[in-house]
């Protein structure tokens, strides 16, 4: 009885955010289309401080409550990290997961486009690992050699 009364809003969130259509949002009430928001979301430059903020106070509920501090989520809990890979992923995919939510996150549709671009600023500058990527084809990002390792694959 106490697991069911725990897991019922998880559940209710992953059902409820799952049953969005992906381009619904204000879009009816005259409002940008999620692709359109995504799109203006992709052409602006993020401020990493103010993506701090957003990170942290902002977003409802914060991104800190279920990704922490350092960004590496909680696995017991299916909070997922925000290092490698996802936060090489290109702006337009982060974008959509912010818009959309994903697995148990919710969709943050009240957070502006600039505060998006700012917490993915934030999110990119902070909990990447530094220098481990660098853009490949289609904005992918993909690992950089190590050093040496071309010569150590040349044949002797």
């Amino acid at each position: 009885m106490q697991i069911t009364r725990h897991l019922l809003p998880i559940l209710a969130l992953a059902v409820l955010g799952g049953c969005s259509s992906s381009d619904s949002s204000d879009a009816a009430a005259g409002g940008p289309t999620t692709a359109e928001r995504i799109a203006s979301i992709s052409k602006l430059t993020g401020d990493a401080t103010a993506g701090k903020t957003v990170y942290e106070k902002a977003a409802s509920p914060t991104c800190l409550s279920c990704h922490q501090a350092d960004g590496k989520g909680d696995k017991s809990r299916s909070y997922p990290s925000l290092g490698e890979p996802a936060a090489n992923d290109p702006v337009s995919e982060l974008a959509t997961n912010v818009l959309n939510g994903k697995g148990v996150m919710p969709k943050q549709t009240d957070l502006t486009d600039q505060q998006i671009a700012d917490v993915i600023a934030y999110m990119k500058a902070t909990f990447k690992l530094a220098g481990s990527a660098t853009p490949g084809p289609g904005g992918r990002r993909r690992a950089e050699p190590v050093a040496g390792a071309a010569a150590r694959r040349a044949p002797p």
